[in-house]
């Protein structure tokens, strides 16, 4: 009796195919004709989505874009990509209305839909909120509820809301000490960056004890099993894991820093306060700024997370050949370029990923969509801006470019490799940007 693939009922073969996630379906693709033809089709998107969502597997990613009209505007369905389409994807658009008055800072956790926001820099005033956007509202207004500001700091010194961290609870559920009317059935852990003569510090916030508590990060040289920290220790003046100017990006329940200046990435698990680099460099292309024809471009990279043990790293890449050319000249077209390193299972002793960085998509060529991004945003900026912003923001699959002023964006279905446009509300902010896709 042949029990071969081959056998199986077309019908039977994509309900076996549905049951893996994006990431795979997109490596499986490359096994065959009949499943390349089978994955690519917009049915097998629906059933997926239709499988993964009984069995409790991974939702559509939700976006959340802080609105400047005190509000969230959020997408939580996503349309399937249409490549033959030049118009932008129909999204549904909703509004949360804020209690705030201002909003100076926020962050997420990607997989809890937890929200910190931050309204003030005064220690006077009440300045960090804790919420959950996704989880309802009353009468439109989402539910945020404050927690105790951290302790004063010298008046020279700066501060960052930096990230928020949330997991399921080590004890019963109890309320929060200096806050009772914070529930402890997630604990979560808040992070200041603070910078003070010249050393940066992080002032954590511990739900569990309701507490601050301020540790020093550490030179390079005091890091682990880092050949990024052998070399720099090499330096006359060994800097800090972390700089100020450092973002973090939660990929499960760690956080991961990109350091431009040594290009490599620093990680911080918040629970062992264990300080750690990724053995693995950036890649040679990436590029933080680049330079086309007609304008400079700001492009920030950023850390996203994938299916099951990948990282993505989303931003823009040179042209020019690193080891001979100046690595700043980009074409409008290296923006959004995806790369993915394949991380070890958290039970995993020994190295930290199986890398190296695997490029993975890029704009389509030619690269027309991004030059219209480009002109739309410069259109809506105020004259006199040199500086052309982008910022990137994506979980799972799906991953989005954004320029400030652009209406629309656009968005990376990566298992099908497609590019769609995407229609952004009015007046967002792209610096305050949270893709979420809940457990």
């Amino acid at each position: 009796m042949d029990l071969s693939w081959t056998t199986l009922p077309k019908d039977v073969t994509d309900l076996i195919l549905a049951h893996l996630s994006s990431a795979d379906a997109a490596r499986a693709r490359v096994v065959c004709r009949s499943w390349c033809a089978a994955i690519s089709s917009t049915s097998f998107s629906l059933l997926q989505k239709q499988v993964q969502g009984q069995r409790g597997g991974p939702h559509p990613a939700s976006l959340l874009l802080y609105n400047h009209s005190l509000k969230i505007s959020t997408a939580c369905e996503w349309p399937p990509c249409d490549p033959d389409s030049s118009s932008a994807a129909p999204v549904s658009w909703a509004d949360i209305n804020l209690p705030f008055r201002f909003v100076r800072e926020w962050v997420g956790h990607p997989r809890s839909g937890a929200v910190c926001v931050r309204t003030h820099l005064a220690t006077s005033l009440q300045q960090f909120f804790i919420g959950s956007p996704l989880s309802g509202t009353t009468n439109g207004i989402s539910h945020w509820v404050p927690i105790p500001n951290p302790p004063p700091t010298p008046s020279a010194s700066l501060s960052k809301l930096w990230a928020i961290i949330s997991t399921a609870p080590s004890h019963t559920t109890s309320a929060c000490p200096n806050s009772p009317h914070i529930s402890s059935n997630h604990r979560f852990w808040v992070l200041l960056l603070h910078l003070h003569a010249r050393v940066v510090s992080l002032n954590i916030f511990d739900s569990e004890s309701g507490t601050w508590q301020m540790m020093p990060v550490p030179a390079s040289t005091q890091c682990p099993d880092s050949e990024v920290a052998l070399a720099l220790a090499l330096a006359p003046h060994a800097p800090q894991l972390l700089s100020f100017s450092s973002r973090a990006d939660c990929i499960g329940d760690t956080l991961y820093s990109i350091q431009p200046e040594a290009r490599s990435i620093t990680t911080f698990d918040v629970q062992r306060k264990a300080w750690k680099h990724l053995p693995y460099a950036l890649p040679e292309d990436l590029v933080f700024q680049a330079k086309t024809n007609d304008r400079f471009l700001e492009t920030p990279p950023k850390l996203i997370q994938g299916w099951k043990n990948s990282v993505l790293l989303v931003g823009t890449a040179s042209r020019t050949n690193p080891e001979h050319h100046d690595r700043t000249m980009a074409e409008p077209g290296d923006v959004g370029t995806v790369w993915e390193l394949i991380m070890s299972p958290p039970d995993h002793v020994g190295v930290d990923g199986c890398g190296p960085w695997r490029k993975l998509a890029r704009c389509p060529f030619p690269a027309t969509m991004c030059h219209m991004l480009l002109e739309e945003a410069a259109e809506c900026r105020m004259k006199g801006g040199d500086v052309m912003p982008i910022r990137y923001t994506g979980y799972g699959d799906f991953v989005l470019v954004m320029a400030p002023g652009a209406t629309r964006g656009i968005r990376l279905d990566m298992m099908h490799e497609v590019w769609t446009w995407v229609d952004m509300p009015a007046g967002i902010n792209c610096e305050l940007a949270l893709c979420f896709q809940p457990k």
